[in-house]
C-alpha cells in the first residue's frame, strides 16, 4: 500500500460499476453501524445518570413522606430507577468495550 497516496490495494483493480456500488453501499452501512454504535453507547452513559438521579430524587421523596403508603411507593420506585441504571450502566461498559474512545 502506498501511504503517501492514501490508495489501497484495492485501487489498483478497477471494480465494475454494479460492484463499485455494492462496495459503496457495505462502507454506507458501516458508517451507519459505527454511528449508531457511538450514539447509543452515549446514550447507555446519559440513561444511567437520569435513573440514578431518579432513584435519589424518590429517595428523598420517600425520606420526607410521612405517609406509609406513599413512602413504599416512592421507595419502590427508587429501587426499579437503580436497577434500570444498573442495566444502562453494563449496557455503556460493553458499548465502551467494542467501541474504545472517548465515552
Amino acid at each position: 500500500m502506498d501511504q503517501s497516496s492514501g490508495s489501497f490495494p484495492a485501487d489498483d483493480f478497477p471494480l465494475s460499476p454494479g460492484e463499485a456500488h455494492r462496495y459503496q453501499a457495505l462502507g454506507e452501512l458501516a458508517l451507519g453501524a459505527a454511528m449508531a454504535e457511538a450514539l447509543a453507547r452515549h446514550n447507555h452513559h446519559e440513561l444511567a445518570a437520569v435513573h440514578n438521579r431518579a432513584a435519589d430524587a424518590y429517595r428523598r421523596l420517600a425520606e420526607a413522606e410521612t405517609d406509609h403508603a406513599a413512602q413504599a411507593e416512592y421507595r419502590r420506585l427508587e429501587q426499579w430507577h437503580r436497577s434500570c441504571a444498573v442495566v444502562e450502566e453494563q449496557l455503556a461498559t460493553e458499548a465502551d468495550r467494542r467501541l474504545p474512545g472517548p465515552g
